[in-house]
């Protein structure tokens, strides 16, 4: 999958972003009311969404929460507050600098935007083999359980390639709500 995402070269990359962005915008203009916050990532290498993702994101929500990878497999969350803020961490990524929190803070988010290397037709997202991301989904989805309330929708970005891909799925592999492609938005929670 990362091979295949490497051989589209970057000009072809950059048209599919744009159509996935615009996709990405027009899904969470669709919300009841214009989402506060949002928590999404910043793309490495050939990861959907580019360079723009963040800044498409500014756009649509108040605030954006960006993840911390720890060397204990789980992700603290820290506030985006401009591209020069950003500082270099553990496999290649860019990440918010201190304060940093943990999960709860997700509470506040009307979005989980989350990167994938390819996603099923029902949902189960394959990433990069650290379980950060189903890790903290759980957790988000058990804290929203324990108090009531909805969980964030978890929306998952690949290229339409690599969606309704076979994915091997375990008991701990989160499913994501939504996912968005160049083509469009397709909610999984509709059935």
């Amino acid at each position: 999958m990362r091979a295949a995402r490497q051989a589209l070269g970057a000009e072809r990359r950059s048209d599919l972003n744009a159509a996935l962005l615009a996709h990405l915008a027009a899904f969470l203009r669709g919300f009841d009311r214009p989402p506060q916050t949002v928590a999404a990532y910043v793309p490495v290498g050939a990861e959907p969404g580019g360079r723009l993702l963040i800044e498409v994101l500014q756009g649509e929500a108040e605030r954006i929460l960006l993840p911390v990878s720890r060397p204990d497999g789980t992700l603290l969350w820290g506030e985006f507050s401009g591209p020069t803020s950003l500082v270099p961490a553990v496999f290649g990524t860019l990440e918010p600098p201190v304060p940093h929190w943990g999960t709860e803070v997700l509470d506040q988010c009307a979005a989980l935007i989350v990167p994938a290397a390819g996603i099923s037709s029902s949902g189960v997202r394959i990433g990069h083999g650290g379980g950060y991301y189903d890790r903290t989904l759980a957790a988000v989805r058990a804290s929203a359980r324990h108090r009531g309330v909805s969980a964030p929708v978890t929306v998952g970005l690949v290229y339409a390639s690599e969606f309704g891909v076979a994915v091997p799925a375990a008991p701990h592999d989160a499913r994501v709500d939504v996912v968005v492609t160049e083509r469009g938005a397709c909610d999984l929670r509709a059935g």
